[in-house]
């Protein structure tokens, strides 16, 4: 007869093996680090779909150990130091992080615009690397920073390169939230997009996430043609005019071409 398995009580051997309390705390990070301004705690109760009890004590924990900040003022909490600190570790693959600097400086210097670094991280995107404007009207885009995939210059030029299962499960997670009146919000729009991004060998960002702001940007490819990450140069549209983008496309495509080439990837 087939012996019984022995089991702790109240074990299940399907259970997930997420630590749910950790997976909370998480989304409450991940929530707070869109907020640049914080968020009061029943804000980020609904933001993250918690329980405002649980948020309070969630939060507390991560006040304790330096990851959010709370303004007893306002009532407002904050990404914290410790966060930051965390975040800061990560770097991108070495290949990456050694060849990219270059690349945007020369990108910057050649276009004198923003030039950014951004890799596709759990659906969205994370800005890794960035050589300003010396323009005092120039666009920034906060180091560390995660936005939409769907409506960034650099999202789309990702997405681009992926298959539409893999855009498919993306725009699943994440939706098709609008930012702005231009933001494609619409899954047939959006995949017309990023056919036509990957035939044209670039992505604009038309005001689709921020109103005023212009983005142009190109997949960054390795050796296997997979896209790690994009390059984009970013401005005002005063300064994004029809007449000075194609100038910003050539400049960024052959940015991404060359580090591309750099990482091993060879057109077939």
């Amino acid at each position: 007869m087939p012996r019984s398995r022995t089991r702790r009580p109240g074990s299940n051997h399907r259970e997930s093996p997420h630590v749910q309390v950790l997976d909370r705390a998480l989304t409450l990070l991940e929530t707070l680090a869109r907020e640049e301004n914080g968020l009061g705690l029943v804000e980020a109760a609904n933001r993250a779909q918690l329980h405002p009890s649980t948020t309070y004590r969630l939060l507390s924990t991560l006040v304790s150990h330096g990851f959010v900040t709370h303004d007893d003022e306002t009532g407002r909490y904050r990404i914290g130091l410790k966060a930051f600190e965390v975040g800061s570790s990560f770097r991108p693959p070495s290949e990456l992080r050694k060849l990219a600097p270059g690349v945007l400086r020369a990108l910057m210097s050649l276009t004198g615009e923003t030039a950014n670094l951004a890799i596709l991280e759990r659906g969205e995107v994370t800005y890794i690397d960035q050589v300003e404007s010396p323009s005092l009207l120039g666009m920034h885009a906060r180091i560390g920073r995660r936005v939409p995939a769907h409506c960034t210059g650099a999202g789309k030029a990702i997405l681009s390169r992926l298959s539409e299962e893999e855009v498919d499960a993306i725009i699943a997670e994440h939706g098709l939230p609008a930012h702005t009146p231009n933001t494609i919000t619409e899954r047939g729009r959006l995949l017309e997009e990023l056919k036509r991004t990957r035939e044209q060998g670039y992505a604009l960002d038309n005001e689709e996430i921020e109103a005023g702001v212009r983005c142009v940007a190109a997949p960054v490819l390795d050796d296997k043609g997979r896209p790690v990450a994009a390059l984009s140069v970013t401005g005002p549209v005063t300064r994004f005019h029809d007449d000075r983008l194609p100038m910003l496309i050539n400049a960024i495509r052959a940015a991404a071409a060359d580090l591309s080439s750099k990482l091993g990837y060879r057109p077939s």
